[in-house]
């Protein structure tokens, strides 16, 4: 669990027994691990505000929102056991930057990190709309990275509900499935709500540096990532002001943790709360045991406009008359286009 205190970055290891009576004795804190540079020392005051949390191994990535409207943002490494940071944080594209009228806005950066459960891509997102993509309730970003080497690979249009921002996901697949968090700081009741999100088939939007024409107004995006509400936290009776949440799967049943920000306040209580969510016996689970790879274009430019990312479906054979080593597979691509193998 990732303290946001900016005098002093850490965060705690805790154990957590998650039943039927989940309570405060259920809570078990086992050591906090002060953040550190590359040498060990501890960060000065205000070097950054800390917002979002993944581990995989014995690395962990946390997101960063500067302490000024100037500073950029990062998802920096730090080792899991010691808080030491890594050499080479991950590498953003320079349209998140803020620079003026572009970039990130401020304390709007990126809340949350989520790992996929092959550990290969780390996904996160921004709390509000980039300022070039319009106001701020103009649609969020979500960013894809490819773990080894810390690039980013693809990006999609999240539209929020009304004035929430989006501060917490969690991957369900290695295919583009999530849970995602959305709260409104500013209303007294919070507008929590908790939603499956689906990427695939959604508008790759990777390279584009603005979704706003000149004038600010955001462009109609034809397909941005579909929402399903899972549950509108009001009807739960659940209005605190919950910004990070953890998941457990066990077959049938979700476990789900939320934790609540207290804003550093001395008088106000950091909530848990725990969840569960079953799925109807009478579904019968299918577990996959492979899943096709991405197709990545063999251009030899990594950069280039012209590479093609996505999975190729829907195949047509064509069979050479004369010379059947000459035969191709014909296969659409999800993000648009045809490829030939």
């Amino acid at each position: 669990a990732l303290s946001d205190d900016t005098d002093e970055p850490r965060f705690y290891t805790l154990k957590m027994g998650v039943n039927e009576t989940f309570g405060r004795s259920q809570l078990n804190f086992h050591y906090v691990t002060f953040l550190k540079d590359e040498d060990g020392d501890p960060f000065h005051p205000d070097a950054f505000a800390p917002e979002g949390l993944a581990y995989i191994d014995d690395k962990l990535y946390i997101s960063t929102q500067g302490t000024d409207p100037d500073t950029d943002p990062s998802i920096k490494v730090f080792d899991l056991e010691t808080g030491f940071e890594y050499p080479g944080a991950l590498l953003l594209p320079d349209y998140y930057c803020p620079r003026g009228d572009t970039g990130v806005r401020a304390d709007s950066s990126f809340k949350g990190l989520t790992i996929s459960p092959d550990g290969k891509k780390l996904w996160t997102a921004v709390e509000y709309a980039l300022k070039q993509d319009g106001p701020l309730n103009a649609p969020s970003r979500m960013l894809k990275f490819d773990l080894d080497s810390r690039r980013p690979l693809d990006e999609f249009v999240y539209e929020r509900y009304a004035a929430n921002g989006l501060v917490a996901l969690i991957a369900l697949d290695d295919d583009g499935t999530f849970l995602s968090l959305e709260r409104n700081p500013s209303s007294e009741d919070r507008n929590i709500r908790l939603y499956e999100v689906l990427t695939q088939g959604s508008l790759n939007v990777r390279g584009i540096d603005a979704l706003a024409d000149s004038d600010g107004d955001t462009y109609g995006i034809e397909e941005p990532v579909s929402r399903t509400l899972v549950a509108d936290f009001d009807d739960l009776g659940l209005g605190s002001n919950y910004e990070a949440m953890a998941i457990e799967v066990n077959r049938h049943k979700y476990r789900l943790v939320l934790i609540s920000d207290n804003e550093l306040s001395p008088t106000r209580a950091t909530r848990f709360a725990a969840l569960e969510v079953n799925i109807n016996d009478k579904i019968v689970l299918a577990e996959p045991e492979n899943e096709t790879p991405e197709f990545v274009d063999d251009n030899d430019v990594e950069e280039s406009p012209l590479r093609l990312r996505g999975e190729a479906s829907d195949p047509a054979i064509w069979v050479h008359p004369d010379d059947p080593s000459q035969s191709l597979v014909i296969g659409t691509l999800s993000d648009g286009g045809l490829a030939t193998f």
